[in-house]
């Protein structure tokens, strides 16, 4: 096998993972540090990508930008969950837990997940527990 060959499939599975990671790093607000949490709890310390645009699509493909809902409705179909993510947008008060999941985009779901993290970190080295989600 060339070893040109070799390095290319390297580097594709390489990029595959690291799209992949990022995507479920943004699909999480990781609060819920293991501790058993409601169905609400999951809906909130998990991320819709509300975002049509292209790049989102293509970073979270076919139902993978409806985590949170995933979350709540497990046994949906992923093709079923935009239509059922886009009806409860509609149907539910602007104020429920549903529309406080949405994110605009991967990049925002990643900014905020850093910003929680430094300020889990600061929390943590001041002694206070975390807010966590019950």
């Amino acid at each position: 096998i060339p070893v040109g060959w070799i390095v290319r499939l390297y580097a594709i599975t390489a990029g595959i993972l690291l799209v992949n990671h990022v995507r479920t790093l943004a699909a999480h607000r990781y609060v819920a540090l293991g501790e058993e949490v409601s169905r609400e709890g999951q809906l909130l310390d998990s991320i819709n990508l509300a975002s049509e645009s292209l790049w989102t699509k293509l970073l979270a493909p076919v139902g993978l930008r409806y985590h949170a809902l995933h979350h709540v409705l497990p046994g949906l179909p992923y093709h079923s969950l935009g239509a059922v993510h886009r009806a409860l947008c509609r149907e539910l008060p602007r104020e429920s837990s549903y529309h406080r999941v949405s994110v605009s985009g991967v990049g925002e779901g990643i900014r905020n997940l850093m910003r929680d993290a430094r300020r889990n970190s600061r929390r943590a080295a001041s002694g206070r527990p975390s807010p966590g989600y019950g």
